[in-house]
């Protein structure tokens, strides 16, 4: 059963990935947990793919969770089809909808920021979740603050971001360059004590080579050089999950989001979708 599915409107209790990263794990989440998460993101793509459809927008941010272990994809308005006047196309040439901060610029892929004569083709979605491999692993949001400009060059160069423990830790970096790379305004502030615990963090941990593999496999910056997302499915990464693991349990920590009684917009809103005739599960498999 595809568990990153089943369209419903009831709320995914402990938000999104990003919500959890930057209240409870501003280190990262545990390797496992990621697993469980990245498999369910990648059922969600191969579905998607396979209708034609590149998402376009797979970040943190837009992976939701809930207390039933359930992981849902959201961030569809980015969607595109392949579809183009009834006929199939096999790349696509225009960017996605521009978020008000272009704040979805750092998933991006290099082809798909180019905007040759080239194109792109559901293999971005590839490189997004590569960067959220990094993204769920480091706590931090890759490229977040790099001038976009700098950002552009360096993933067309092939510079990528990196899974960061004892094996790709760089050293040494003064603390000016490690605020750059880590992004520590996410929770853990400017202090040089911040700085140094991330130092001290990603030093001493150690991530499996499966997983290192993996986000390198995602990362290539040649599209023809990725995996599709169901050759991913098949990685090596993902045979330590077992039917018994569950995610809620391996970030024990998180605690639902309760809804604020005196939110008069959120009870309308709630109200509104609770007279919605929905059904709770459709065709529709995200």
């Amino acid at each position: 059963m595809v568990r990153s599915c089943m369209w419903s409107h009831r709320l995914m209790s402990l938000g999104s990935c990003r919500d959890v990263l930057d209240r409870y794990f501003q280190e990262g989440l545990p390797e496992l947990a990621c697993a469980i998460i990245l498999r369910d993101v990648l059922f969600a793509l191969q579905y998607l793919h396979k209708q034609l459809y590149i998402h376009r927008s797979v970040r943190a941010s837009h992976v939701l969770l809930d207390i039933n272990g359930c992981v849902k994809l959201s961030g569809l308005r980015s969607a595109a089809s392949m579809m183009v006047r009834g006929r199939r196309h096999r790349q696509l040439h225009n960017l996605p909808p521009p978020d008000h901060d272009n704040a979805n610029l750092m998933w991006l892929s290099p082809e798909l920021l180019e905007q040759n004569l080239k194109g792109y083709d559901e293999r971005s979605d590839i490189y997004s979740l590569g960067v959220l491999c990094c993204e769920l692993a480091n706590g931090a949001v890759p490229f977040a603050d790099v001038p976009t400009t700098l950002m552009f060059t360096e993933k067309v160069r092939g510079n990528r971001p990196q899974l960061l423990d004892c094996s790709s830790f760089p050293e040494p970096l003064d603390d000016g360059e490690m605020k750059s790379m880590y992004n520590t305004d996410s929770g853990v502030g400017d202090s040089a004590e911040g700085v140094c615990r991330l130092r001290q963090v990603f030093a001493a941990r150690k991530l499996s080579e499966p997983f290192h593999h993996l986000s390198e496999l995602a990362l290539q910056r040649d599209p023809e050089r990725r995996p599709s997302a169901t050759q991913m499915l098949n990685h090596q990464f993902f045979k330590q999950i077992r039917k018994t693991d569950f995610l809620p349990s391996l970030i024990g920590r998180v605690k639902p989001i309760k809804p604020d009684a005196n939110d008069i917009s959120a009870l309308l809103l709630q109200e509104k979708m609770s007279e919605m005739d929905i059904e709770k599960q459709t065709e529709w498999d995200f």
